[in-house]
């Protein structure tokens, strides 16, 4: 029950940015949707110093993706979230972590936000299809 609460509140956050998400692509959902089988969900957080980067390799090693490769994926959507002592330095490392571990053929999108109420607690929700 636990996972399934958590999967529904990052994919309500995910495709509910604020106004001032920074990067929000609308044709996610039909690209995602249209010739795949499968999604996957991975689900992380992380606090203190390099929170961004954390919650990534929590997503990135979330079990709900422990099934298939994740260089198998056509695409994905990552969704971060950040309180407001994280740098952009530390959002632009975890990026880069997330970008490497899939193929470079993989189509991405990226919808990132700043969540001042957070402090210093980042989140990441990947979506995988």
């Amino acid at each position: 029950d636990g996972i399934a609460a958590q999967a529904l509140e990052a994919l309500y956050d995910a495709f509910s940015p604020p106004e001032d998400a920074l990067l929000y692509e609308d044709y996610f959902l039909e690209m995602a949707l249209t010739g795949s089988t499968d999604a996957r969900i991975g689900m992380g957080r992380g606090t203190g110093k390099d929170s961004p980067l954390k919650a990534v390799q929590a997503a990135l090693s979330s079990p709900l993706l422990e099934h298939r490769p994740l260089k198998e994926a056509r695409g994905a959507l990552l969704h971060m979230s950040w309180g407001k002592k994280t740098t952009l330095e530390e959002i632009n490392t975890a990026a880069a972590v997330f970008e490497n571990a899939l193929s470079q053929e993989s189509q991405l999108v990226w919808v990132m936000s700043d969540q001042p109420d957070r402090r210093n607690e980042s989140r990441a929700t990947l979506i995988l299809f």
